[in-house]
């Protein structure tokens, strides 16, 4: 019975692809000899549709109101709506060379608490970028340490 179950397993797989073209690209080895039957008849053409009418025309806008006049500037003070005191502030500084008496820094200040809506870069934001230049007039923490371990090991 077994036998009987594994060559009927084994038979039906390759009895699935023995068909005659039916598009699936396994039926290589049949042929249609048969005479083409006659064409059929064609149908009746469709009628033609009306045209549609033409939309009416607009009626003209009315005119915009005239604007109102300026006002005068302020003389001497500071008039921009960005400026209102003192800002709180965010200075991040980038150190590009340190030397024993010169460092350059690239920064960026950063202003807290600006007005809604506005850009991080060239609207009130990002207010300041630029380049830094610190000049040391005295030693710092680093070298005073430097000049002390030098002293205990006896190097000049």
């Amino acid at each position: 019975m077994k036998k009987l179950l594994m060559m009927g397993l084994l038979f039906l797989p390759l009895h699935a692809f023995a068909n005659c073209g039916n598009d699936n690209g396994n039926g290589n080895g049949c042929s249609n000899n048969g005479a083409v039957g006659p064409q059929g008849p064609a149908g009746a053409n469709g009628s033609n549709g009306t045209n549609g009418t033409n939309g009416n025309n607009g009626i003209n806008g009315a005119n915009g109101a005239s604007g109102t006049n300026g006002t005068n500037g302020t003389n001497g003070k500071d008039a921009t709506t960005s400026f209102h005191g003192t800002s709180l502030v965010l200075d991040a500084a980038v150190r590009l060379y340190d030397g024993k008496r010169i460092q350059l820094q690239a920064f960026d200040t950063y202003v807290l608490g600006s007005h809604s809506g506005q850009d991080v870069i060239g609207d009130g934001m990002n207010t300041t970028v630029g380049m830094r230049v610190v000049f040391k007039l005295g030693s710092s923490y680093e070298e005073r340490e430097i000049a002390k371990l030098k002293k205990l090991l006896g190097v000049k």
